[in-house]
């Protein structure tokens, strides 16, 4: 079982878990998770480009690098 996976082995994007940190206003885990839809291809990562949830972390510049990877500004 993977750390995005539940107990009962149901899929959880990084995207969505991101998301989560994004709305606790948890700097390293929300950037820890977008790196990690980023290296899992989560799809969900192009639309959080324009997702204020993730606004506080919007400016780091590894954060502007994985948008960047992808495409977008």
């Amino acid at each position: 079982m993977h750390k995005w996976e539940t107990s009962a082995g149901d899929f959880v994007r990084p995207s969505s878990i991101a998301t989560v940190y994004g709305v606790l206003n948890d700097h390293e885990n929300t950037l820890k998770w977008l790196q990690r839809a980023y290296a899992d291809r989560d799809g969900m990562l192009a639309y959080m480009a324009h997702d204020y949830v993730i606004d506080t972390v919007r400016s780091d510049p590894q954060v502007k690098a994985i948008f960047g990877k992808i495409g977008l500004p």
